[in-house]
């Protein structure tokens, strides 16, 4: 039941005949609310008692106390229960007055979900007098009194927003026509309004000390977070509202800050900033306070772990072969800890690296003899490893001496110079997605029956009638055992961790070299000693072998495995002129020529599985199903490397190059592999993750795929998924004459990824996730735990933070049908936002222990008292004791008890939290700005000042430093995938201004997972594509900086694909990569300070004073500050009581206000 009809009951007729509408509210009426506000406001501080003296001035005064009482009871009611939330007038009529505040009801957990419907049935009330009129009882418009209107009065006018502040040229000073009372004998009017100071930017913040290089590496990277104030100095005229300690104890109140600072310019903010704004951490969704994760990941992680999966934890949509696991959050958080730590899968681990490490219970494949069966599942913890950016098969041609023996006589007798050899390289391309280096050791790779297939030719005249595969291109007593690859990667040959490998942040390497010694030719292939390493005539060599970094000889030239019985079966009449047996041979100057293509195996399909230290580790298949669905995919698409439609089979050399001689591609016996030249790659099978330039079948490779997986289930058989849909292609290419079949970079045997495969397009470096050095600050840095990597799909980079619609899924859908099997699949940035923002926090009061703290170690106990006690700050320093320091102790140990994480929000408080609701620009200009002149420790140059822009890291101990805006395409291109994003003034001005139009058009928002998270829609609906704040990013276009590294994809570049939702794939597709803004960047910086209700409210209120004839005789005006507490009006229950055990009058009234201050102002103030 609403306030406003409670009062219908009292209303009576007036007993004058004054003309116009007025409310009469009788004594009744008065005791009962007036009773009913003191009994909820505790008004222990401020004496509000009336004087029942006849004086005019004193009667103004006491309406206008009795205007307070009403508002606060308005206030408490429609305002005080957890299931709401705040958001200004202008939310739904942009001309609405400035300070006028409604109130709706919060989205319930199934509305989380669900496309957003009419809002209207969600309104509760506006918090001005004039709701109580009769024309505006339940109105979801605003009251919108005209200054032009008999008896209306201002409460916020031209002295309280400045002479320039400009507001009145839309109307938008706060008026009122004031309810008219009559008591007794005495008459009068009152008025008050309720404005929310959450929709503002915070002040009065202290400016933070300036780090010093010897400061901690926890310090420094905290910067990168939960930044200590607002940028409220990046407002116009306010330059140099930067408070030291000193400066912000003054700053009590908007108008002592301007005697403080001297600066009447801050009156026209009046709307945009605050000195007063404190959020408790309550949950709007389900009630009662959110739950601290930093408490439960430190104080009692397993019983955290105990409650299941995220999205059925909460009750969302799951599946269980989706639905992350909730120890995946825990083990990601405590990342910090682990630091310089050997594990089971790394035993020589660098102080500052991290060891591969696999969670209990993985079990990504089962083998049953030589075939494997993927094993899709949830991780129960973090799946710690190398991402597989692709394998490569390169294939070369190489012309040899016939060797000893029967071969040597039988082409003799020919009178063939050479025997043909084919030989084949497998190069693995490994990457370190994080931020911290990362080793290994053991990792094995085994893949078997590659589905290519081979015809030589001499002179043009075939030696078989058909494509040979791979595997049978053995003596027959061993063909059709298949063929199979076991690929051990190791450092180096020999020292004491030549096992031990160790990438760099966000590094590459490329495994290319069969491990020999680097004289190894092939006269030691085939001597009497019997030490066969290459020569694979028997299929026996590469099961088992290992393989160092870098290629085996010049990339332009060929080296590996190899093995001359090529012509095996179905030979052709015209074989027998230069065949011997199996073997093909030629004459110095005989043309020679190959065909190839894909030629499928008994299986129809291809696997990759992979183990570290013989722990099965990973598997990546691709079920293409038959023939036909082969050619398809290995012909589909063109890309810009290669740029010519592909046909298959295809020829070697093709028809526009000019013949090849036996005697070019001769290699002396004594030649060393490492110094081949002369023997020619000539075609490449790749099983290759996506980039964003090189791809056959384009798509967003870092927004709907990702190759950090650790199993990735593919089918593209008929009627199954497609290649768009996959992370991973398999791609048959020839390698044209001189170019290197592999690009590999100089330093450190580096390959080039991301945005192609060579150092035209490609980088060799790229970071896409943190590895916490520290407690984690914003729920979106839980983006980089992962949380979509169980291999069913859809695979995408990055969850929590982030939304944009996935082109496998309904634009107005969370979940789809599975393409490749039964269930369904989630659209998992959505649910795990749905999950996580309106029901947890981060305090950041964990231990604070590890690496980064560099002997400054605590435990979280300690960190807890030092807080309480106010010795110390948390890495968040807007968290604030809600307890004195003579309680703190006691708070202390209550949070480090049972359920202590339920308990935060009862003893802490976020100074300055703020309502995503504001559709202030200016009050966003400075929320944005908050990372402005901030400190940023990057691993290339230390801690770099953000200076006038303002910083948004990806990650917060970034590989390199800030990404120049004026950078473009042809700029050096490493630094676009390590550093991170900066955005000047104007362009943060612009994404603010874009940020409110998007506000406009979607608020208010009824959760913070709303705001988040892109609206349920159809696919025409621009907002169904990206959450608020990615569509203002995208509005702004700040992100030209990197869409030279990718390309726009449109309907006629994206292949045959029905796409279930086709619009989500368009755009650029470098989005989403390392050096774009995306608003996760934003919200892991900004994150920790948003809310979608207000709990710090200021109240205008207004009294005059009538004569009987309706004549003014006096006039006041109060204002107070009050703030809503942690405790129920009814103190029955105990602040952590839930939403369903609460007494009737919590339940009605939810939690308690306090008056904070009041002041009496006069006529010039306001």
């Amino acid at each position: 039941m609403k306030y406003s009809k409670s009062l219908s009951r009292f209303r009576r007729r007036k007993p004058n005949r004054r003309s116009g509408f007025a409310l009469v509210i009788t004594i009744s009426l008065m005791v009962i609310l007036t009773l009913l506000a003191v009994g909820l406001l505790a008004l222990s501080s401020v004496s509000l008692r009336g004087s029942r003296s006849g004086d005019s001035m004193r009667e103004a005064r006491a309406n206008a106390r009795l205007a307070l009482e009403l508002a606060i009871g308005q206030l408490q009611k429609q305002a005080g229960p957890d299931r709401r939330i705040t958001a200004p007038a202008s939310m739904v009529k942009e001309s609405a007055p400035l300070g006028v505040t409604g109130v709706w009801e919060a989205s319930t957990s199934n509305e989380l979900v669900e496309a957003v419907g009419e809002k209207d049935g969600k309104f509760v009330d506006w918090l001005v007098s004039d709701a109580f009129r009769s024309e505006a009882v339940g109105s979801t418009m605003p009251p919108m009194p005209e200054a032009t209107d008999e008896g209306v009065v201002t409460l916020l006018g031209e002295d309280s927003f400045g002479p320039s502040a400009g507001a009145d040229a839309e109307g938008q000073y706060l008026r009122s026509k004031p309810l008219e009372i009559q008591t007794g004998r005495s008459y009068g009017k009152l008025a008050w309004g309720v404005i929310d100071e959450s929709l503002k930017a915070r002040f009065d913040l202290e400016e933070p000390v300036e780090l010093a290089e010897g400061s901690t590496l926890a310090k420094k990277i905290a910067r990168a977070s939960s930044p200590a104030r607002f940028g409220t100095f990046a407002l116009d005229q306010l330059q140099d509202l930067r408070p030291d300690e000193v400066l912000a104890k003054k700053l009590v109140s908007f108008d002592s800050a301007v005697l403080g600072t001297n600066n009447t310019s801050l009156r026209n903010y009046r709307s945009d900033i605050t000195p007063w704004s404190l959020s408790l951490m309550t949950n709007p969704v389900d009630g009662g306070f959110k739950r601290d994760l930093s408490t439960a990941f430190t104080v009692n992680p397993q019983s955290f772990e105990s409650e299941g999966s995220l999205y059925q934890h909460v009750g969302l949509p799951n599946d269980s072969n989706s639905d992350p696991s909730l120890a995946t959050l825990v083990d990601y958080h405590n990342l910090y800890k682990e630091i310089g730590e050997r594990t089971s899968f790394a035993r020589n681990v660098r102080s500052d690296a991290v060891g591969a490490s696999l969670p209990n219970g993985l079990r990504p494949f089962s083998k049953s003899g030589t075939s494997y069966t993927a094993n899709p599942q949830v991780p129960r913890g973090m799946v710690l490893m190398p991402s597989l950016l692709k394998v490569d098969m390169v294939f070369s041609i190489v012309a040899r001496v016939p060797h000893t023996g029967y071969w040597k006589s039988q082409h003799t007798a020919l009178k063939n110079d050479f025997m043909i050899h084919l030989m084949y390289l497998p190069v693995i391309t490994l990457h370190n997605p994080y931020d911290t280096p990362i080793s290994f050791e053991g990792m094995k790779l085994s893949f078997q029956d590659i589905p290519v297939g081979f015809k030589f030719y001499n002179n043009k005249r075939p030696a078989t009638s058909s494509l040979i595969t791979l595997s049978d291109l053995v003596l027959p007593e061993y063909q059709g055992n298949g063929k199979t690859f076991g690929i051990t990667v190791k450092q180096s040959l020999s020292g004491s961790d030549a096992t031990t490998v160790t990438l760099e942040p966000g590094q590459t390497r490329v495994f290319g070299t069969i491990a020999v010694n680097p004289t190894w030719s092939w006269a030691d292939e085939i001597s009497s000693s019997g030490n066969k390493v290459l020569f694979d005539w028997q299929s026996d060599r590469t099961p088992q072998f290992e393989m160092i970094p870098g290629l085996m000889s010049d990339p332009t030239s060929g080296a590996g495995f190899d093995v001359d019985y090529i012509a095996p079966s179905n030979q052709t009449a015209m074989a027998s002129a230069f065949c011997a047996g199996g073997t093909v041979g030629a004459k110095r100057t005989d043309r020679i020529g190959v065909e190839w293509g894909p030629l499928a195996n008994s299986k129809m399909e291809f696997n990759i599985v992979m183990e570290l230290n013989g722990q099965a580790a990973g598997m990546y298949r691709m079920s293409y199903g038959d023939q036909k669905n082969l050619d398809e995919m290995a012909a589909e698409g063109t890309s810009e490397r290669y740029p010519d439609t592909r046909e298959f089979p295809m020829t070697w050399p093709d028809g526009s190059s000019p013949d090849v001689r036996a005697q070019e591609i001769y290699e002396a016996d004594s030649t060393p592999f490492s110094a081949y030249s002369r023997a020619r790659p000539f075609a490449i099978m790749s099983f290759t993750g996506k980039t964003t330039r090189e791809s056959f079948v384009p798509t967003r490779p870092y927004v709907d795929s990702s190759t950090n997986l650790f199993v990735a289930d593919m089918d593209i058989s008929s009627g199954a998924g497609a290649p768009g849909d996959q992370p991973y292609e398999m791609v048959m290419v020839p390698v044209e004459p001189s170019t290197p079949s592999i690009g590999v970079g100089v330093e450190e045997s580096e390959g080039y990824f991301f945005g192609g495969h060579d150092s035209d397009r490609g980088t060799s470096k790229a970071t896409f996730y943190e590895i916490p050095h520290a407690p984690m600050q914003s729920l979106a840095q839980f983006r980089h735990a992962n949380l979509a990597n169980s291999g069913v799909p859809p695979f995408m980079t990055y969850t929590v933070g982030e939304s944009w619609a996935n082109p496998m899924i309904p634009a107005g859908e969370v979940s789809g049908s599975n393409p490749t099997g039964s269930g369904k699949i989630y659209d998992h940035a959505y649910l795990s936002n749905a999950a996580l923002w309106d029901r947890y926090f981060l305090s950041t009061m964990a231990d604070y222990e590890g690496d980064s703290f560099q002997g400054d170690d605590r435990g979280a106990d300690e960190v807890r008292e030092d807080f309480f006690s106010q010795t110390r700050e948390l890495l968040n320093p807007r968290m604030v004791p809600l307890v004195a320091t003579t309680e703190g102790a006691a708070a202390a140990e209550s949070i480090g008890g049972t359920d202590g994480d339920k308990l935060v929000g009862k003893y802490v408080g976020l100074k300055g939290g703020f309502n995503v609701n504001s559709t202030s620009v200016d009050a966003w200009v400075a929320f944005l700005s908050s990372m402005r002149d901030t400190q940023i420790a990057n691993q290339e140059d230390g801690l770099v000042d953000s200076g006038d822009s303002s910083a948004f890291p990806r990650v917060r101990h970034p590989a390199d430093g800030p990404i120049e805006g004026g950078d473009s395409f042809f700029s050096e291109r490493e630094p676009r995938w390590q550093g991170y994003r900066q955005l000047d003034a104007t362009q943060i001005q612009a994404l603010a201004e874009n940020l409110v139009d998007e506000i406009h058009q979607r608020g208010p928002f009824l959760s913070l997972a709303e705001f988040v998270n892109r609206r349920l829609g159809g696919q025409n609906d621009a907002s169904s594509r990206r959450g608020a704040l990615a569509a203002a990013i995208h509005e702004t276009e700040v992100n030209a900086t990197i869409e030279g590294d990718g390309l726009d994809l449109e309907a006629q570049n994206m292949g045959d694909h029905d796409w279930v939702n086709p619009s989500a794939a368009l755009g650029n597709n470098s989005e989403g990569a390392p050096g774009s803004l995306t608003q996760g960047d934003i919200l892991s910086a900004l994150g920790s300070e948003m809310t979608v209700r207000g709990d710090t409210f200021v109240i205008r209120a207004y009294g005059q004073s009538d004569n009987k004839q309706g004549t003014i005789q006096a006039r006041a005006w109060c204002e107070a500050v009050v703030q809503r507490m942690p405790d129920y009006v009814d103190p029955t229950d105990v602040a952590e009581t839930e939403l369903d055990e609460l007494s009737p009058i919590n339940e009605k009234f939810g939690r308690r206000f306090e008056v904070r201050s009041f002041r009496w102002l006069v006529a010039e103030e306001i």
